[in-house]
């Protein structure tokens, strides 16, 4: 009867991987600790990594020796967490069975805040297996739903370097359509609002003036979701039109958009707590769309007088002898004419 120890795969998790990571590189780095037998990295099912995966080893010493010795070490830039894996199974196939640990959105977050200064932060609140560091805000991904929990409810709305930061489930894939998500071109149906630009024609709506925001210097690259995502920090979002080019679904992004909320008391939180938050690498305005609805109220009035106007001119220098009676001064005109004055 053969060993059953030697003939077991003992399985070591690596998190905080590089997206770059290759199962190679990963497999190299491992030996180290021992015989590598198979080596897998979740992915998405576009075929991206997941920056964490499994390591099987021949035997169970290995597989202490890689938590012992690997863990903490760098492989393509990043410090790798190593631990037992604690659902046990094997790493066969691309993701395995193991659920992914759940992340958290940290919005506000300093430039000078690198992410081993935001995983040892998160710590604080359990294991972390990978933190990343965007221009203004940051992903932590824990190793359970429970700690990333314990993350929103103790750091939400702490000081971080010297900045509130906001702390809240990340939702990036959660009703993603792709440009549009299917039919949702104009936000009507499909996922995601309108997952595209210009999207939001057609969502839920309020009706109040006062739960809307305007929201000005956007990227042009940022998307709907992007914004609706940024913006949930500071309460429901029912819907997001990120204005166009000629009001075209689907075309260039003027670099501002209106964003409403399931109250007035979200939009007022929006313009207190996001107002020079940083998206996309810019730094939003955010202001409330009341006194941006009243302008632009008022700069259609003045195009329509304007419009009026020249339209009358117009008239006047195509038909002059209709209107002469109009520009004839009062001194050249006939006794009868100054009576009817």
């Amino acid at each position: 009867m053969a060993d059953s120890d030697s003939g077991s795969k003992v399985v070591v998790y690596a998190g905080n991987l590089s997206y770059h990571t290759e199962e190679a590189a990963l497999s190299e780095h491992m030996r180290q600790a021992g015989e590598v037998l198979n080596v897998s990295i979740f992915r998405t099912p576009d075929g991206r990594s997941k920056g964490c995966g499994l390591v099987s080893y021949r035997t169970a010493a290995e597989a202490d020796r890689a938590v012992a010795e690997l863990h903490d070490t760098v492989i393509d830039g990043r410090q790798v967490l190593v631990r037992h894996d604690k659902g046990g199974q094997s790493a066969g196939g691309k993701g395995g069975a193991r659920k992914p640990s759940s992340r958290v959105y940290v919005g506000n977050l300093s430039f000078d805040a690198t992410w081993q200064d935001l995983k040892t932060h998160f710590e604080t609140c359990g294991t972390v297996v990978r933190a990343d560091v965007m221009k203004g805000y940051g992903l932590v991904e824990f190793e359970s739903e429970e700690m990333a929990s314990a993350a929103i409810q103790s750091l939400n709305d702490g000081e971080f370097f010297g900045r509130t930061i906001h702390v809240r489930e990340d939702r990036a894939n959660e009703g993603k359509g792709g440009k549009g998500g299917g039919k949702g071109g104009k936000g009507g149906k499909g996922g995601g609002g309108g997952g595209g630009r210009g999207g939001g024609k057609g969502a839920a709506t309020t009706g109040d003036p006062a739960a809307k925001v305007f929201v000005s210097n956007l990227s042009y690259r940022t998307s709907t979701q992007e914004l609706r995502d940024h913006m949930s920090e500071a309460g429901p979002v029912v819907n997001v039109e990120i204005l166009t080019e000629r009001g075209l679904p689907g075309g260039r992004s003027k670099g501002s958009a209106f964003v409403e909320f399931a109250s007035s008391d979200g939009a007022r939180s929006a313009v207190e707590r996001l107002h020079d938050s940083w998206l996309t690498e810019r730094q939003l305005a955010i202001e409330s769309s009341v006194r941006e609805l009243r302008f632009m109220q008022i700069l259609r009035h003045v195009c329509w007088l304007m419009y009026v106007h020249h339209t009358y001119r117009a008239i006047s220098l195509l038909f002059p002898h209709k209107h002469r009676s109009l520009d004839m001064p009062v001194e050249n005109m006939g006794s009868g004419q100054r009576g009817m004055l």
